[in-house]
C-alpha cells in the first residue's frame, strides 16, 4: 500500500513539474520571438509588462495541469458515461478559466505595479485561447492514458502467455515422470528374475533420482547438473544391461555452466538404449558429447545400435514431450534431430541457445 501511494505521489509530482517545464519553455521562446520581431519593426513595448504577462499567462496554465490529468482519470471520454464525463470536463474546463485569471489579474497587479484591465475583461478577452490550452492539455492526458492501458494489456498479455508455456512445460514433465518411472519399474521387474540384488539396487537409486528430479522446480538447471542426473540415470540402467553397456561422456568445462532445460537427456538415452543397445545382441556403446557451436549449444546422444531406417519406430512420450518442451522454451531458436550416426547407430542432436548461469 505504501509503495503504490508513493508510485502515485510520484507521478503526480513528475505531471506537475512536467507541466511547469513545458510551458516555461513555451514562455520562453514566446516571449524572445516576439521581442525580436517587435524590435525589428521598431514596435514600442514595455518589456517588463510583457513578460509578466506572458510569464503569468503561461505559469497560470500550468497550474491546471495535474488536476485535469486527475479529471481524466476519473471522466475519461474514452469509457463510461461520455455525456456525463464530456459535461463534467466542460464545466471543470469553465471553471479553472474563471479561477485562473482570478490568480492572474492579482498577480500581474503586485508584479508590474499597473492595474491593467478588470477581471471580466480579462477573462473575456483570453477565455478562447485558454479553453482551447486546457482542451490541449485533457487530449494529452487521453492519450497518455491511452498508452499507459495499452503498455499495461501487453504486460498482461505477456505474463498470461509465459503462465501458459509454464503449465505447459509442467504438464509435459508430468506426462513424463510417470512414462519414466514405468519404463525403469519394467526393468526393474525384468531384473528381478535375474538379479534380485541387482533389482533391488535399482528400485534404491530410482528412488535417489526421482527426489533430485522432482526437487528441481526451475525450466532449466545448468548443464552440468544434468549430466549429474544422467549419470545417476545410466547408474540405473547399467543393472539392467549389466556388461552390455558402455557409456562415455565429453564434455568440456567452458559449456558445463550452460543453462539447458530439466531432465531433457533422460528421454535421449532411454531413446538410444531401447531402440539401440536393446535391439542388439552383444555389447554397446552410448557417447554423451556437448560443445558449444558459435552461439549455441550442442548436446550428441548416440549409440552403435542397428541405426535409423525407415523401419525405425516414431518416438515416443519422452522424445515428443521433450521436443514440445524445446519449442514451448526456445521457440524457432532449437532443433532436435534424429539421424543416423557417421559410423552406424542413431544420434539425437538437440542445439539450442548458449546461455550460461547467471549466476556465473
Amino acid at each position: 500500500m505504501a509503495t503504490a501511494l508513493a508510485l502515485r505521489a510520484r507521478y503526480w509530482t513528475t505531471v506537475t513539474l512536467a507541466g511547469f517545464a513545458i510551458y516555461t519553455v513555451i514562455a520562453v521562446l514566446g516571449s524572445i520571438s516576439t521581442l525580436v520581431y517587435w524590435k525589428q519593426v521598431h514596435f514600442a513595448v514595455d518589456t517588463e509588462r510583457f513578460v509578466a504577462n506572458r510569464f503569468l499567462e503561461q505559469y497560470t496554465c500550468a497550474l491546471f495541469v495535474a488536476p485535469l490529468f486527475w479529471l481524466v482519470e476519473r471522466f475519461p471520454l474514452t469509457k463510461g458515461n461520455r455525456p456525463r464525463n464530456a459535461a463534467v470536463l466542460l464545466l471543470a474546463v469553465a471553471a479553472f478559466v474563471l479561477v485562473k485569471y482570478a490568480v492572474f489579474v492579482p498577480l500581474y497587479r503586485a508584479w508590474t505595479g499597473v492595474w491593467g484591465e478588470s477581471y471580466w475583461l480579462t477573462v473575456l478577452d483570453n477565455i478562447v485561447p485558454v479553453t482551447f490550452d486546457f482542451a490541449a492539455i485533457i487530449g494529452v492526458a487521453h492519450a497518455m492514458q491511452y498508452y499507459r492501458d495499452a503498455v499495461e494489456r501487453e504486460r498482461t498479455a505477456a505474463d498470461l502467455k509465459t503462465q501458459l508455456v509454464q503449465a505447459r512445460l509442467d504438464a509435459l514433465r508430468g506426462q513424463l515422470h510417470p512414462h519414466f518411472i514405468f519404463n525403469t519399474l519394467n526393468a526393474a521387474a525384468t531384473l528381478m528374475h535375474e538379479d534380485v540384488d541387482g533389482a533391488d539396487q535399482m528400485l534404491s537409486q530410482l528412488g535417489d533420482l526421482l527426489r533430485t528430479s522432482l526437487d528441481r522446480s526451475a525450466a532449466e538447471v545448468t548443464l552440468d547438473e544434468e549430466l549429474d542426473a544422467a549419470r545417476r540415470y545410466l547408474a540405473i540402467m547399467r543393472r539392467r544391461f549389466s556388461d552390455r553397456l558402455t557409456v562415455s561422456c565429453v564434455a568440456d568445462s567452458s559449456v558445463r555452466n550452460a543453462m539447458v532445460p530439466t531432465f531433457f537427456m533422460q528421454p535421449l538415452i532411454e531413446n538410444a538404449l531401447e531402440h539401440g543397445i536393446a535391439q542388439r545382441p552383444g555389447p554397446g556403446r552410448v557417447e554423451i558429447s556437448a560443445r558449444r557451436l558459435d552461439g549455441t549449444l550442442e548436446v550428441v546422444v548416440e549409440d552403435d545400435g542397428p541405426g535409423v531406417s525407415a523401419s525405425t519406430p516414431t518416438p515416443g512420450i519422452g522424445l515428443s514431450n521433450t521436443r514440445a518442451r524445446l519449442e514451448h522454451l526456445y521457440g524457432a531458436s532449437h532443433a532436435l534431430v534424429l539421424e543416423a550416426a557417421p559410423n552406424g547407430g542413431a544420434r539425437a542432436v538437440v542445439r539450442i541457445p548458449f546461455r550460461e548461469c547467471a549466476a556465473s
